[in-house]
């Protein structure tokens, strides 16, 4: 009798936490993708984790994989100042 009792009250704030957490309005599908990837990017408008500019130890992957901008120490593919239409994709 006292397993059946402790199983009802766990399965039941089971449910009570899981009504609650639910509560909270829904996002359309993708729309967590699409904020973390508004999170992850830089001042810079480049994705964080690959800005050669805020993480200037990426300059040697870049240089081996002949995307440096030497003129503007920056990865050729992050270069606006040489490739003025990265700008449309938001890079500074």
């Amino acid at each position: 009798m006292r397993t059946s009792v402790f199983v009802a009250v766990l399965v039941s704030s089971f449910f009570a936490a899981a009504c609650s957490e639910s509560s909270a309005p829904a996002q359309p599908a993708g729309a967590s993708a699409a904020v973390a990837k508004a999170a992850a990017v830089c001042e810079h408008g480049v994705q964080s984790d690959i800005c050669a500019r805020c993480n200037p130890k990426l300059e040697p992957a870049f240089r081996a994989q002949n995307d440096w901008c030497q003129e503007h120490a920056r990865p050729e593919s992050q270069c606006v100042l040489c490739n003025p239409e990265l700008a449309k994709k938001g890079i500074k």
